[in-house]
């Protein structure tokens, strides 16, 4: 391992890049890095002319080097955005980091091309305080590696000069980290916020802000082009109305967006939005009295939607219910209030799962089924609720429940499955999410 390197772009030096005094006036100086090598470069230096060839800064293959803005003279870290190193790209080719990187208080404007962060296979990137900013029409790649973190980074879409309806963050076969970072001039795009293209990729997203997407032409969340899809938003903040996801591209199998607690500055803090590949639900100010209620304000979840192809084979299933906790042991009757204006439902076609422990020296949780032992019968039908009152009722109003023996006392969970195809939202398919225990 070699350096520290040094970079100014007022050096008088530029000879080996080993000392302030002799610090290289470009990264284009840089060899390629190897696992913990460290870059210094000077907050007053920009590295901006018209490249004629792509621009390449390479780290290593395995590990990552460290490349981080700091006072010019001093390894201080520059925390103002306005002092930090800036790499300006005003041609027609990207502007790459390949290879293993933590970058600190780095921006990286590219008005010509894409921002393309591509790390080695089984590699992690991880980017803290930093700024990314694509050319009009191009992107944000991400693709390589297998973990990416970017915490307090800002995505700039101030490029776009006209709405653009490419999508800016593009996903290939990654586990993308976003935390608490900021996606500034997003109304400058009409595609989407995330493209994903590859087999698998896996987006969590806690305390962002996606607000500034407030173009008159919706830009979706997600655009999934993928098989594979796992992607969890927590408090994050959209404009007042958004498109989740893509009309145009239809669920697949291993497909699930968990967003909880997200919204504008006015929603509640109970905003639930869970998509599988089988089905998709919302939180809903409709509620059941004395249901399920935060700080005082009733919920519930709803109206259910499935997919054509949710059967008894593929059924959807509701997010888990939690905490349920259990202060003694003994026989346990767990029961979810629900509706619906289609029709009553049986055991097949809509049923309760909870997971317990039945033995209390195990180790292993136990999930409990209310669904018909007899997968292909018709059914038996749930349980008439004639106690419960909604406040906006529908004419169907079950009880889902199941009994178990319960030997260890703790926190439980449940959820709610359903077997039918093709559900409207003009179905009116409600969970009240409290499950009563006795």
């Amino acid at each position: 391992m070699a350096g520290p390197y040094y970079i100014d772009s007022l050096s008088g030096g530029d000879t080996d890049g080993l000392s302030w005094a002799n610090a290289w006036i470009s990264p284009n100086s840089l060899p390629t890095l190897a696992d913990g090598e460290i870059v210094y470069i000077a907050s007053d230096s920009v590295d901006a002319f018209t490249y004629t060839a792509h621009k390449i800064i390479q780290g290593p293959s395995t590990g990552a080097a460290r490349i981080v803005s700091v006072t010019g003279g001093t390894t201080t870290y520059a925390t103002a955005t306005t002092d930090q190193f800036k790499i300006t790209g005003a041609s027609t080719y990207d502007i790459t980091f390949d290879g293993g990187f933590n970058l600190q208080g780095i921006q990286v404007n590219n008005t010509k091309g894409d921002v393309i962060l591509k790390p080695q296979a089984m590699e992690e990137f991880w980017a803290e305080d930093c700024q990314f900013t694509p050319a009009h029409g191009s992107q944000i790649q991400v693709t390589g590696g297998t973990k990416y973190t970017c915490r307090d980074c800002t995505f700039d879409c101030s490029n776009d000069t006209t709405g653009s309806s490419t999508g800016l963050l593009s996903t290939g076969s990654v586990y993308l980290i976003l935390d608490h970072c900021t996606f500034s001039n997003g109304s400058n795009r009409t595609g989407s916020i995330f493209v994903n293209s590859s087999t698998f990729n896996l987006i969590e997203a806690t305390g962002c802000d996606f607000s500034s997407f407030t173009n008159a032409t919706e830009c979706e969340v997600i655009h999934e082009n993928s098989n594979n899809m796992n992607h969890h938003f927590y408090g994050c903040k959209f404009k007042t109305s958004w498109v989740w996801e893509s009309t145009s591209t239809p669920p697949r199998p291993m497909y699930l967006i968990n967003a909880v607690n997200c919204g504008s500055s006015g929603d509640s803090p109970e905003y639930l939005y869970y998509a599988t590949g089988t089905g998709r639900v919302t939180d809903s100010a409709v509620n059941r009295t004395g249901g399920a209620s935060i700080e005082g304000t009733n919920v519930s979840w709803g109206p259910i939607l499935t997919e054509a192809i949710c059967d008894k084979n593929y059924p959807f299933f509701s997010p888990w219910i939690y905490p349920v906790p259990i202060g003694t042991t003994g026989s346990k009757t767990f029961t979810v209030h629900v509706q619906n204006n289609t029709g009553d439902t049986t055991d097949t076609e809509q049923w309760l799962e909870v997971q317990v422990k039945e033995t209390a020296s195990s180790s292993v949780w136990t999930t409990v089924t209310g669904r018909n032992s007899d997968h292909f019968a018709s059914g038996t039908a749930n349980t008439d609720d004639t106690g419960s009152t909604w406040s906006s009722s529908q004419t169907y109003h079950q009880k889902l429940s199941v009994t178990v023996t319960v030997n260890t006392v703790g926190i439980y969970r449940a959820r709610v499955a359903y077997a039918l195809a093709s559900i409207a939202t003009s179905e009116n398919y409600y969970i009240d999410p409290l499950v009563v225990v006795s």
